[in-house]
């Protein structure tokens, strides 16, 4: 049986990578299927002109109703706060608790310019290989 990172992991974008300015902008739901698989989030910031960033995890049962996650009901790791001085960083997050779906969330506020940031998700496949 296939071994490694590759054969055990699924990725899918999470958020679009464009400028950001104030508001609240919500993520590509992540399916985890019956299994509930946990998912780690890999945000990536470009520019950041000014502004602050916040990222968190939202989860649903439906993929409709979209709550917040919190640290002692899934998501794993603190939210993401960034700014200015993180051009060019990667940050993680991950979810792991009760809901079928996830997705991020970026609220900004604060931004003249803004700034650039993205994510992709990276599903583990459970204890089989994935298929490609």
């Amino acid at each position: 049986m296939a071994t490694g990172v590759y054969n055990r992991t699924v990725s899918q974008k999470a958020l679009t990578s464009v400028v950001r300015t104030n508001g609240t902008v919500n993520g590509d739901s992540v399916d985890r299927g019956d299994t509930n698989v946990s998912v780690l989030f890999v945000v990536l910031t470009s520019t950041l002109t000014d502004g602050v960033h916040t990222i968190s995890v939202d989860h649903s049962d439906d993929n409709s109703s979209f709550t917040a996650a919190t640290t002692s009901g899934g998501q794993q790791g603190a939210d993401i706060v960034t700014a200015a001085a993180n051009d060019d960083t990667f940050f993680d997050i991950g979810y792991n608790g009760p809901k079928r779906y996830c997705r991020l969330k970026v609220v900004t506020s604060g931004a003249s310019t803004g700034g650039v940031l993205g994510a992709v998700a990276i599903k583990e496949g459970g204890r089989k290989p994935v298929a490609r």
